[in-house]
């Protein structure tokens, strides 16, 4: 049960999204630089997944704090929609102007059996 009045709950959770805005905006190049790269470019695969983890922490780390679900629910919201846009957006083939999506021949597997990244062929 969260101690926090609703204003004030709200309050923290949009400073929450902020942070996580912040977040990706230094951790990745504007969208549309990513729209017109090369679809499924490992790179930027791996920079929004830094991104990811490191907003998940973040807000995880103020919910806990604040002890509200609501700064939660809020913060993990802008990060969810912000992992989208940018997954979507590298997906994208440039050229037709449609997601591509990469087959299991494509991935490259560890010596493990997991999946690593994707083929450059």
């Amino acid at each position: 049960m969260s101690k926090l009045d609703a204003k004030t709950s709200v309050a923290i959770g949009l400073g929450a999204m902020g942070l996580v805005w912040g977040i990706y905006g230094q951790a990745l190049p504007p969208l549309a630089d990513v729209r017109v790269g090369p679809s499924n470019d490992p790179d930027a695969n791996s920079a929004e997944k830094a991104a990811r983890w490191t907003s998940a922490g973040a807000v995880t780390v103020i919910a806990l704090v604040s002890k509200d679900a609501t700064v939660f629910i809020m913060g993990m919201s802008a990060m969810i929609a912000f992992s989208w846009l940018h997954r979507h957006a590298n997906a994208v083939d440039p050229v037709t102007k449609t997601p591509i999506v990469p087959s299991s021949a494509d991935l490259v597997h560890a010596g493990d059996g997991t999946p690593a990244g994707y083929a450059l062929s």
